[in-house]
């Protein structure tokens, strides 16, 4: 009945004309008649047969006599059905799969309790019809092998056929005796705790002992500790509670005694950590409680360094196992640990190589020497260099990117969390959510676009002082006093700057034009009477904010969203550059051209716009913390939003007027 449905509904697709036609166009009934007519009938329900009980015994014993569990059992039945060749009822076929294929789901290691499930492929138990249920009565009597007649007996229970209780001590001890026969694997832990799942909910305390024995027995079996992940699930059952109260204080021993084995030796990560939280879930409660738990951080984070130490590790590897280790250090605040780590991770760090993976594509040479042209056609510096102050921002539109990234949907990086790392090679942020893996597409997008804008730029700017010569300082200060009436003391450094890009100290040029960027947001925004220092509270001392605020600040005042993203990836970390930051603390010891160009331009889109704050005591609002939302500074905020909206039509005005002057006197410049 499944297929039928699954076929009429998939045959109303791209062959069918239903999705283009109006609600009144005819329908032709007599053809979709003829269509069901063509869909393969139902599958046949099953009918007893008493001669169906050996046979289907013999199956199921042969199939499941290596304990399988799951889709494995399945494949197994398949098998067995088709190297007989003798079973030609499709319907008992199919039946008898369905046993094979059922399975176990094992619980997690704080509740290793196992259920017994039916597969989605398959029917539930418990609405089998009586046919089937007297198909699993009979397979059961003649069934000899333990996981035989264990699943055959699950199958009944779940049925709430005949005497349940007997049908359930069955079911355990025929699980224990088909895993005595098993080496230590995930299907022998499935086996043994699904028969200590099942005593314990029907409290046979005698069938637990036997299965606690069995277990205790493989734990403390010397090879086993070598391929403990694969039984951990044994040692979880031990550190739970038993039924004959008895055994817990020896039951609890062996299992501290084995983990603390598992944590010294184990160097895998996960198996280390779920092996101390069962440690510290058998601490009884009492005075040494806190000492205890203590025990147990202390090995965990010993594991977690000799792990980080194992011979052989890429020093990327040791240094992702460091990262871990500072990490849990940190949150169970172990000080001394923690300083050790971190000069471990410091030298590591050193020797982190990255490997650059790149493309490329051809681009037509006339395309970037167009943009080049822009430079050299005025008749002087000016003219070249006004195009370079007027350009957009090198990203490119941002609302355009965004789009795009998001309309691909991930691809199998972002099935990994990205860790980016800083100028040093220590770890800065690892991404995670869905949102951070699309923001740093973004990144590397205006990562690709700026670069290539900043080759071409600093090429068009080399070319501009090769055909009109370096303009001198006091040449360059006066001209952007002239020309956009800027603050004389930003003036004076992006003209410093600018020199030292054409004499070929591009380092110079970042540190110079990287903090007056900071200072120029400051100074915009305090001409636009926007309070943003903020000011002594107790012992925290006044400051203006970080950079970052500055730039949401302005964002928020009308700012070009494409020119705030480009300013922030530039400047900031850790998705973008850094730059602003790695200057500060001394990061940067080389810059190329194309990095001094963009630096020169974020710069110069800053600078250029704020003017003269002559009166710090008369525009700067000094705004308390946590306070500020009254009427007065919401009309001051009003205010400012509107003298900012003045700015920006008249520094458009007086650049239109520049441009038709420019072209009245001929100079031919699209600047």
């Amino acid at each position: 009945m499944t297929s039928a449905d699954e076929s009429a509904s998939g045959s109303g697709g791209d062959d069918t004309p239903d999705a283009g036609i109006d609600d009144d166009a005819d329908i032709n009934f007599d053809d979709l008649e003829d269509l069901e007519d063509e869909l393969p009938p139902p599958p046949k329900p099953y009918v007893f047969d008493e001669g169906h009980g050996p046979l289907a015994g013999g199956i199921i014993d042969a199939a499941l006599s290596g304990a399988p569990d799951g889709p494995d059992g399945w494949g197994l039945v398949e098998q067995v059905l088709k190297d007989r060749g003798d079973v030609t009822d499709e319907a008992l076929s199919r039946e008898l799969s369905a046993i094979g294929g059922r399975s176990l789901s094992t619980g997690n290691l704080t509740n290793p309790d196992t259920t017994f499930v039916a597969d989605r492929m398959w029917p539930r138990p418990a609405e089998a019809t009586e046919d089937v249920v007297k198909l699993w009565r009979a397979a059961l009597d003649h069934a000899t092998d333990p996981a035989s007649i264990a699943r055959l007996e699950e199958l009944l229970i779940v049925c709430r056929d005949g005497n349940v209780p007997a049908r359930a001590r069955n079911a355990a001890l025929s699980y224990l005796a088909s895993a005595k026969s098993l080496d230590d694997d995930l299907a022998t832990c499935a086996y043994l705790t699904r028969a200590w799942s099942i005593a314990r909910r029907f409290k046979f305390i005698d069938v637990e002992a036997a299965v606690l024995d069995d277990i205790e027995e493989r734990v403390t079996h010397r090879k086993i500790r070598a391929h403990m992940g694969r039984v951990m699930p044994l040692v979880a059952v031990l550190c739970q509670t038993p039924s004959d109260q008895t055994r817990l204080p020896a039951q609890h021993e062996l299992a501290e005694r084995v983990l603390a084995d598992v944590v010294a030796v184990e160097t895998m990560h996960h198996i280390v950590a779920a092996a101390s939280d069962l440690r510290r879930k058998i601490i009884v409660a009492g005075p040494d409680q806190d000492a205890a738990h203590k025990t147990t951080r202390r090995d965990e984070l010993a594991a977690l360094r000799r792990i980080a130490d194992v011979k052989g590790r890429e020093p990327m590897v040791r240094q992702s196992h460091l990262e871990t280790a500072a990490k849990y250090a940190t949150n169970y605040n172990m000080q001394s640990e923690l300083r050790e780590i971190r000069r471990e991770l410091e030298a590591v760090s050193a020797l982190v190589k990255l490997a650059k993976i790149s493309t490329s594509a051809h681009i037509p040479s006339w395309i970037p020497e167009l943009e080049v042209h822009r430079y050299t056609v005025g008749y002087d510096w000016a003219q070249g260099l006004l195009h370079f102050l007027l350009s957009p921002a090198p990203c490119g539109d941002i609302v355009t990117i965004k789009a795009n990234t998001r309309s691909r949907g991930f691809g199998l990086r972002h099935l990994f969390n990205t860790v980016l790392l800083g100028a040093d090679m220590l770890p800065r942020k690892t991404l995670v959510t869905d949102e951070e893996k699309y923001h740093h597409d973004d990144c590397q997008h205006v990562s690709i676009a700026s670069e290539h804008w900043g080759h071409v730029s600093a090429r068009g700017l080399q070319r501009l002082a090769e055909r009109h010569g370096v303009p001198g300082e006091a040449e360059l200060h006066s001209f952007f006093l002239d020309v956009f009436n800027c603050d004389p003391s930003g003036a004076r450094i992006l003209a410093k700057a600018l020199r030292h890009f054409w004499s070929g100290d591009h380092l110079e040029a970042v540190y110079l034009a990287a903090p007056a960027t900071e200072a120029a947001a400051r100074r915009l925004l305090r001409e636009l009477d926007e309070g943003v220092y903020q000011v002594q509270v107790g012992k925290n001392a006044g400051k203006y904010p970080a950079l970052g605020t500055l730039l949401d600040e302005l964002l928020a005042l009308g700012l070009d969203e494409s020119w705030h993203f480009f300013l922030t990836w530039l400047l900031l970390g850790p998705d973008g550059r850094n730059i602003r930051n790695d200057v500060a603390h001394g990061f940067t010891v080389e810059a190329h051209p194309a990095l001094a160009t963009l630096v020169l331009r974020g710069a110069a889109v800053l600078i250029t716009a704020s003017g003269t704050v002559s009166d710090e005591g008369k525009h700067i609002h000094l705004v308390e913390q946590g306070r500020g939302d009254g009427l007065v500074d919401r009309t001051a905020v009003a205010l400012s939003r509107s003298l900012l909206f003045w700015h920006t039509g008249v520094e458009l005005f007086r650049a239109r007027r520049r441009e038709a002057k420019s072209a009245s006197l001929g100079t031919g410049s699209d600047a």
